[in-house]
């Protein structure tokens, strides 16, 4: 006997008992490799002591129940890594790169069109201001000295005018 075959014989002795040939073979190792002695006695100890308790009647679905605790806790440990994952993620450059970028290139395109909106309005006061310059070169400062008077003319209320065109008619 080997080592290899002590062990098998060791798995066994837990789910059955030794027969008497396999007992005297474990016995003959033992007494060849006495380092081996107190795991054969706690592995035949163990043996006995299973081999008296009574038989235990399982569900037909036993095997059933054992997969889905076993997918439900791997299901568990999947969406931790998951969260995990989305929480290092949004810390992370190649998550918020894009956002960004988006983001200014919105703001440039709001500066764009800002700028010709503004660009538009001052040419617009600028030709404004032009119209007004021509127009101020034309005028006649007499002009603006008849404007007193006309300006006291328009003050004069209505009645005094149809006064005046019945005179003059």
């Amino acid at each position: 006997m080997n080592e290899s075959e002590f062990k098998e014989m060791l798995d066994t002795a837990w789910r059955r008992r030794l027969t008497e040939s396999e007992l005297e073979a474990a016995t003959q190792w033992v007494g060849r490799h006495p380092k081996d002695r107190p795991e054969l006695e706690q592995v035949l100890a163990a043996s006995q002591g299973l081999a008296g308790l009574p038989g235990v009647v399982l569900p037909s679905n036993f095997m059933a129940r054992v997969w889905d605790g076993v997918e439900r806790v791997e299901r568990v440990e999947r969406v931790e890594r998951m969260e995990v994952k989305v929480k290092a993620r949004a810390f992370g450059w190649r998550f918020w790169l894009p956002r960004f970028a988006s983001a200014g290139a919105a703001v440039m395109i709001v500066a764009a069109g800002w700028w010709r909106y503004d660009a538009g309005r001052r040419a617009e006061v600028a030709s404004g201001i032009a119209t007004a310059a021509d127009a101020a070169q034309t005028l006649d400062p007499a002009m603006l000295r008849e404007f007193e008077a006309l300006k006291v003319m328009s003050e004069v209320p209505a009645a005094v005018d149809e006064e005046l065109l019945a005179a003059l008619q």
